[in-house]
């Protein structure tokens, strides 16, 4: 199972179906959307659940584009999702992968840190460092960046921004790591 729950929604927003049954989406303020839409993490620290919903309309009258309901599904960020970022393609020291989001003027961590041990989405810092890859992708700046991260390190990064969401994607590892592998 890959959905910690999956709910039909009707048009004003009345639940018809819950899997598992008695589930909710109180959480989540559903305003209407005309195409498959990320919602934003919920984080619940007193419950200890951290969640993202996927939004997606049904249509009846797919030529007139009437709306009848929607279906969300709802992933625990823990099982399912940070163990895709967390993933890293090889064996390394420092590398890891880092989603991002503004947060009015900071830059907000929403996963895991593999060198900082606070929870996710606690660590935010100010999109006013110009060193940090993260404050640059909030910025603007896409593809490579050699700067330095939340730790302070020097770090060669890669920044992409994720399409259809506030987020951005940064993978990183310390430049003494790079250089370290390209002359051994």
């Amino acid at each position: 199972r890959n959905y910690k729950s999956i709910h039909i929604v009707t048009s004003d927003n009345r639940t018809i179906l819950s899997y598992p049954a008695g589930s909710e989406t109180d959480a989540y303020h559903l305003p209407s959307y005309d195409s498959l839409t990320f919602l934003d993490f919920v984080i619940d620290r007193e419950c200890k659940e951290y969640k993202l919903g996927i939004y997606l309309p049904v249509y009846t009258n797919a030529g007139k584009r009437e709306k009848s309901a929607s279906v969300i599904f709802i992933i625990d960020l823990f099982s399912k999702f940070y163990p895709l970022v967390e993933s890293f393609p090889f064996k390394t020291e420092s590398g890891e992968f880092i989603l991002v989001k503004r947060d009015q003027d900071s830059v907000r961590f929403l996963s895991p840190l593999r060198f900082n041990k606070a929870a996710p989405y606690t660590l935010s810092l100010s999109i006013h460092r110009s060193e940090l890859p993260a404050a640059k992708a909030i910025k603007g700046t896409r593809g490579y960046f050699e700067g330095k991260d939340y730790r302070g390190v020097n770090v060669l990064s890669y920044i992409c921004e994720i399409k259809g969401t506030p987020w951005f994607l940064i993978a990183k590892m310390d430049t003494n790591e790079v250089f370290k592998n390209l002359y051994d």
